[in-house]
């Protein structure tokens, strides 16, 4: 009897349509809150009692002794808020300018979030490991995204960067492999260590004429990556930054390029010619699997 009774409530669990929390009137949160089950909230199985909910739109600010993350604040989607969080869709409060780090961290079901224009900065790890993100809306509010703020979204297709980012942090978007596109603005001028490797969908890429040094594996293991063009801001191509470019066919490197780093385009075994300044420095496995490398000047 209690085996039966057992998979009547996980097959009542199922059958519950997706939690919406953002959504629900701050005077339900308190019930809702108290209904969860532990393995449904990850994080929340943490706290020790349950959160009670405070006047003026904050909801968990419970002793922290006693509640260890914040549900809902005004202004701030705080640091691992819904990590793991079974919600299907998000959408953000029109109050919120922050979205903490790992504030959405592993919530893998989750498939839409909708972020307001008040928001103004996303966080480290903000959306880490959220598999079933397909699609994003970065407001041009967002003048930061933090380091692995959505590293792992591998079903994330496509990508729009707001013009009002100016850096593209260390493996912000590290193993994405579903990207097949991505749009940098004019207004970035670094691209971070890391920032695509490993997304392996991505065929083809605009670097803008702002930056001015491709960093240390940037572009790495982005094995679908057919041709890309350096803009002639750009001095330096840095360790291993197209390192395992396997489908990359074409690269044009301008005069203003003076130095090429280790590995740069090591295993990139579909480039079979490359043209390089005569003046720039290149290091001896830079281009280790190409076997025409000419200079111009």
């Amino acid at each position: 009897m209690a085996q039966s009774s057992s998979s009547e409530q996980e097959a009542e669990q199922r059958a519950r349509p997706p939690l919406r929390l953002f959504e629900l009137p701050h005077e339900l949160l308190e019930r809702a809150v108290a209904l969860l089950r532990p393995h449904e909230w990850g994080s929340f199985a943490r706290a020790s009692k349950t959160a009670k909910a405070v006047a003026q739109g904050t909801v968990g600010a419970v002793a922290a002794a006693e509640v260890s993350r914040r549900l809902v604040a005004k202004v701030h989607v705080g640091n691992r808020l819904c990590e793991r969080c079974p919600a299907l869709e998000i959408t953000v409060p029109t109050s919120v300018t922050r979205i903490g780090e790992s504030a959405f961290f592993g919530c893998s079901g989750l498939a839409s979030v909708t972020i307001p224009p008040s928001v103004t900065s996303i966080d480290k790890k903000a959306f880490e490991g959220c598999s079933g993100l397909t699609s994003i809306t970065i407001p041009p509010s967002v003048t930061r995204i933090g380091n692995l703020a959505f590293f792992r979204c591998t079903g994330l297709t496509s990508v729009t960067i707001p013009p009002s980012v100016t850096s593209i942090e260390d493996k912000t978007f590290h193993s994405c492999s579903g990207l097949t596109s991505v749009t940098i603005p004019p207004s970035v001028t670094s691209i971070g260590i890391c920032a695509f490797g490993g997304c392996s969908g991505l065929t083809s890429v605009t670097i803008p004429p702002s930056v001015t040094s491709i960093e240390m594996y940037v572009f790495k293991g982005c094995s679908g990556l057919t041709s890309v063009t350096i803009p002639p801001s750009v001095t330096s191509i840095e360790d291993s930054a197209f390192r395992g470019c396997s489908g990359l066919t074409s690269v044009t490197i301008p005069p203003s390029v003076t130095s090429i780093e280790n590995s740069a385009f090591r295993n990139c075994s579909g480039l079979t010619s490359v043209a390089v300044p005569r003046a720039a420095s290149v290091l001896y496995d830079a281009f280790e699997s190409t076997t025409d490398v000419s200079r111009y000047d």
